[in-house]
């Protein structure tokens, strides 16, 4: 279930819900995709699940990294057309 699309440019981003929360971070440049990333699993609920995509070849990395830092679980992670993408549970 997404209860929300978040894009680059959202400022406003309900993390009440339980459910998937898809984040759209194409087009960001490191740092900001684990940013983003480490802000979405400080705000969200315990049992949600982030859904991300990113085109920076460096959010493989980074993204991975803040997830494990932030102590949630990454599930799923894949790349296709350059788009890489994310699925995190907190």
């Amino acid at each position: 279930m997404i209860i929300a699309v978040v894009r680059q440019s959202s400022t406003n981003i309900s993390y009440k819900k339980l459910g998937m929360l898809k984040i759209d971070l194409k087009g960001l440049k490191c740092p900001l995709p684990a940013l983003k990333t480490r802000k979405a699993i400080s705000k969200a609920s315990k049992g949600q699940s982030l859904y991300i995509e990113a085109t920076d070849p460096m959010s493989v990395i980074d993204i991975p990294h803040a997830v494990q830092e932030m102590g949630a679980a990454l599930i799923q992670q894949s790349c296709e057309n350059n788009i890489y993408t994310f699925t995190i549970n907190i």
